[in-house]
């Protein structure tokens, strides 16, 4: 591994004595990548003076914060085997084919699930007992590149009734070929309020996300097959 700070779209770089590499996004500023020790506290009071003063001119809180921001976020990728219309289709219009519920007591009987399509629309589930349950808000969409949606699920599993007081999910879809590669970033679990963290982690398991992602990907195999 090189030992080297690479800054996106630039060919300049500073040399450093370490062995792991991070990716930090930094509004306005770009991608960089980060040669660092695996200790993230101590990284970041040894080299967030480093960086504000040779490199951004940020204040070292301003710096650290947006560090510490990387850590509270979910990110994933995957890649469907169709064009992006039909992709976002999938999951805009057809969230019943993966939609996998969240919420605690889900009756018997299949779930169903909806997303209306435009900003302020409900995301919800109906469960096998006809309750309807809310798991989201549009935030903004613009078909076929994005949604984003607050995630309105606490930790127990229960309805969060107030968008401000959930989460976010920011889906993004890009053409790959003749495929499309599906972004999937879920942050500000802080508006969780002390679960946050915990919630997060949660996500990253194999019952959260990554369940969903898989749903999304057989179903994706199964529409395409038709």
């Amino acid at each position: 591994m090189l030992n080297l700070v690479q800054f996106a779209g630039n060919s300049n770089g500073l040399h450093l004595v370490e062995t792991l590499a991070t990716r930090v996004t930094i509004p306005g500023h770009g991608v960089i990548y980060l040669m660092l020790e695996s200790d993230r506290d101590t990284r970041l009071c040894q080299f967030g003076c480093f960086y504000e003063t040779l490199v951004f001119g940020l204040d070292r809180k301003h710096f650290s914060r947006l560090l510490m921001a990387q850590d509270q976020e979910c990110r994933f990728e995957i890649l469907l085997d169709m064009p992006r219309e039909r992709a976002f289709s999938l999951f805009v219009d057809k969230p019943e084919l993966w939609w996998s519920s969240p919420f605690d007591a889900v009756g018997e009987g299949k779930v169903e699930a909806g997303i209306e399509p435009c900003v302020g629309g409900n995301c919800y589930e109906i469960d096998g007992e006809g309750r309807r349950r809310q798991w989201g808000t549009v935030l903004s969409i613009e078909a076929p590149l994005y949604i984003r949606l607050a995630w309105q699920v606490s930790l127990e599993g229960a309805e969060v009734a107030d968008p401000s007081a959930a989460s976010r999910v920011m889906v993004n879809f890009r053409q790959a070929g003749e495929a499309t590669r599906v972004e999937i970033v879920h942050t500000e679990f802080l508006r969780h309020g002390e679960d946050g963290a915990e919630y997060q982690n949660n996500m990253r398991k194999a019952e959260g996300w990554p369940r969903i992602i898989k749903n999304l990907e057989k179903a994706a195999k199964a529409v395409s097959r038709r």
